[in-house]
């Protein structure tokens, strides 16, 4: 049986500084492997967000691994099924 996970209390986007978003960002991020050489290559001839690169990195090993990868959890297999939407201003 998986352990419990204490959820965060609710917050408000609007209330969270950019700054923090980025550092909690900064935080999920590996300090090596295709997660960050994804985002630093990106980062440095797009100007894409930092969140969309490392959200579409996230999507596309989801992509890769597809049924050859899963977490036991409890009585079924949780998949890596990550679907991303990006919204912003054009």
């Amino acid at each position: 049986m998986p352990e419990e996970i204490e959820l965060p209390k609710e917050v408000k986007l609007e209330e969270v500084s950019q700054e923090k978003l980025n550092a909690l960002l900064e935080e999920a991020i590996p300090d090596r492997g295709f997660l960050r050489d994804y985002i630093d290559i990106f980062s440095e001839i797009t100007d894409t967000p930092k969140s969309f690169l490392f959200w579409g990195a996230m999507t596309t090993l989801s992509t890769i691994l597809g049924k050859n990868c899963f977490v036991d959890w409890d009585i079924r297999k949780l998949y890596p099924n990550i679907w991303s939407v990006f919204l912003a201003p054009s």
